[in-house]
């Protein structure tokens, strides 16, 4: 129990420090396109890198295969803009970014894990051909603000979730042995005697 409650607690601190990459993350965003008037063509690689150090620091290997997907689709947003890539291979560059950065959350994902990175960066994946398909007629997901309170709402979340795993509830085998009986998960006794009845 001893251990599960300091695992419990380093995944609290973890999961906060999560939550703090993404505020400064969101700060950092912020200013680059409401201050320094960046492109808006940077923001998938932007929320990409921010969750991908999320990822590091935080509790769950979770936002790191997020960041990996967005940072995929984001770099080849880069390349599509910026005329390094033809404009008539945009889906495909779109694509082939995507399809990497599954790749890699694939290939780091630990094995016992596996299963919720991808299905965390799989999500992604279809969220971005999903706004990318809807763009045209969803001119609201192109101003950063969104994505600002994006990553408010989600660094919120993590501190929920910090909550969360800093309480560990009692265990079958946390309560006091009966009288002489065995003590509850140990199989030993507890050395009182029990008054024989007749």
């Amino acid at each position: 129990m001893v251990e599960h409650a300091a695992t419990g607690r380093l995944l609290a601190r973890r999961s906060a420090g999560s939550a703090v990459v993404l505020l400064v993350g969101a700060g950092v965003y912020a200013l680059l396109e409401g201050v320094a008037k960046a492109n808006f063509d940077l923001t998938p690689l932007a929320l990409g890198l921010i969750a991908v150090a999320a990822g590091l620091f935080g509790s769950r290997g979770r936002p790191l295969a997020t960041g990996l997907v967005l940072a995929g689709w984001g770099s080849a947003v880069l390349l599509v803009d910026h005329g390094v890539v033809p404009a008539a291979r945009t889906t495909p560059a779109y694509m082939l970014g995507i399809g990497v950065g599954l790749m890699v959350a694939a290939r780091l994902a630990p094995a016992g894990d596996r299963g919720a990175w991808l299905t965390s960066a799989s999500i992604v994946a279809f969220a971005s051909a999903l706004i990318l398909y809807l763009a045209d007629g969803m001119s609201g997901v192109a101003h950063w603000q969104l994505w600002v309170v994006v990553l408010i709402a989600w660094a919120a979340w993590e501190l929920f979730w910090s909550t969360r795993q800093g309480v560990v509830p009692a265990g079958p085998g946390d309560g006091p042995a009966p009288e002489g009986g065995p003590s509850p998960g140990t199989g030993q006794f507890s050395g009182r005697s029990v008054p024989r009845t007749r």
